[in-house]
């Protein structure tokens, strides 16, 4: 995201906002979602709450930075490619605080707020298909397994911890599989959804 990159080179912009890699979740779960909310819905999402918001900031560039940017994932996925930074690597020797940990902290935070959204477009599926709206319910539970795991691999459960530990390497690995299995779902659940944002896919 090379509109992101120029924002970030401003300290303003650093101090105010989450680091580059969260905010590259965030955009990514937004572009990924069955339907995509507005800009000043997701914007505040990239802000540190612990910045101070006093600071002047050039609220025209980053907001042109931030549309850019999902802009550039919305285009990225009409390639049918994964919007996923391929720099962003395991890392065994400090997973908690790896790029590709703090990427998905922004994903699934994303996700956690658009959860209106996913609920919305499930019910709608659920309504022409129990069985389908059941495997989906499923498919999406264990894509955000997957990725809570290698988020925040510090909260895995005490009991089964050291075996998750062992095998995080292995989980990493699925995280391609598992990224595309997460936009396959959005896509089939968009489609049970009125397409009231069209503005962003012809960006």
């Amino acid at each position: 995201m090379q509109s992101l990159q120029f924002l970030y080179q401003s300290g303003i912009n650093r101090e105010l906002l989450m680091p580059k890699s969260f905010a590259e979740g965030v955009i990514t779960a937004v572009g990924c979602a069955p339907e995509i909310p507005m800009p000043p819905e997701w914007m505040p999402w990239v802000f540190s709450q612990h910045a101070d918001h006093t600071v002047e900031l050039d609220w025209e560039a980053v907001t042109d930075a931030l549309v850019k940017s999902l802009r550039d994932t919305l285009s990225v996925l009409r390639r049918d490619e994964l919007p996923y930074p391929p720099e962003y690597k395991f890392n065994p020797d400090d997973a908690r605080n790896s790029a590709q940990a703090c990427w998905l902290r922004g994903f699934l935070f994303a996700h956690q707020a658009l959860q209106p959204v996913w609920q919305k477009a499930w019910e709608q599926l659920q309504t022409n298909s129990l069985d389908e709206a059941e495997a989906a319910a499923k498919s999406l539970q264990h894509c955000l397994k997957v990725m809570s795991v290698l988020a925040d691999p510090d909260m895995i459960n005490n009991n089964d911890g050291q075996t998750l530990t062992n095998n995080l390497p292995a989980i990493a690995k699925t995280l391609p599989r598992t990224l595309k299995q997460y936009i396959d779902l959005a896509n089939n659940l968009a489609s049970f959804l009125p397409n009231q944002f069209e503005q962003f896919t012809q960006l």
